[in-house]
């Protein structure tokens, strides 16, 4: 009995295996799909003044609303959200031009602008007062949200936010200013690897098959990004 479990699972790691090689795409969201699970958050969508959101939402609780960073997504939270979720009703959205919401080069990515459409994402959300954090880029969104309507923010929570100054120039300002290639920005795998060399200071485990479908990700999505940090 106990060799034909073994078997059992012998071939199901190995069918995981497989999928991982032939289906990486898939593979990958079957993988955020779990993490979402164990966090207790559901994936939900919603437009909004003509614009798509995809967002998770763990339903209850005092609502967080958190905003992720430059080149990331939703799932930047998921991990956090395990953690938050038996007090707050954790929301994360995808902001537009990333992950699974609308992507369009027509529109304003300025800070000013994302901040004025989160504020309508949680108008759509019925939010009237809610807790806001942010990281990187997402940061800089919330500080500027907060500081525009004060009266609905209810604790503010900034993780290395963007647009803060200071005296010394940064690595990636120092490559930007060199005219190298933006860091955060791949347009190959190789420069995908790169860009992990350089946002960690241990790169997390992912498995080639996996690092190489994001990195077409990336590179197809290189242009707006690009546009995106322009704005």
């Amino acid at each position: 009995m106990l060799k034909k479990i073994l078997i059992v699972v012998a071939v199901l790691v190995a069918a995981d295996l497989l999928a991982v090689f032939l289906f990486p795409g898939a593979a990958y969201q079957l993988a955020m799909d779990a993490e979402r699970a164990l966090a207790g958050l559901h994936t939900r969508e919603i437009e909004v003044d003509g614009i798509r959101y995809s967002y998770t939402d763990s339903d209850e609780g005092e609502p967080l609303l958190l905003l992720h960073g430059f080149t990331a997504d939703k799932d930047h939270w998921t991990r956090v959200a395990r953690h938050l979720t038996d007090k707050f009703r954790v929301i994360a959205p995808d902001l537009p031009g990333f992950g699974a919401s609308t992507r369009d080069p027509q529109l304003d990515y300025s800070i000013d602008a994302q901040a004025q459409r989160v504020a309508a994402f949680a108008d759509a959300l019925g939010l009237q007062q809610f807790h806001l954090g942010g990281s990187s880029m997402g940061g800089a969104i919330a500080a500027v949200l907060s500081a525009r309507y004060p009266q609905r923010v209810q604790s503010l929570w900034l993780l290395a936010p963007g647009g803060v100054t200071a005296d010394e120039v940064s690595d990636m300002e120092s490559m930007l200013l060199g005219g190298g290639d933006h860091p955060l920005i791949p347009a190959s795998r190789e420069e995908f690897e790169a860009t992990l060399d350089f946002v960690f200071e241990k790169r997390p485990f992912l498995p080639g098959p996996l690092r190489r479908h994001l990195s077409e990700v990336a590179a197809e999505r290189q242009q707006l990004r690009l546009q995106i940090f322009a704005d």
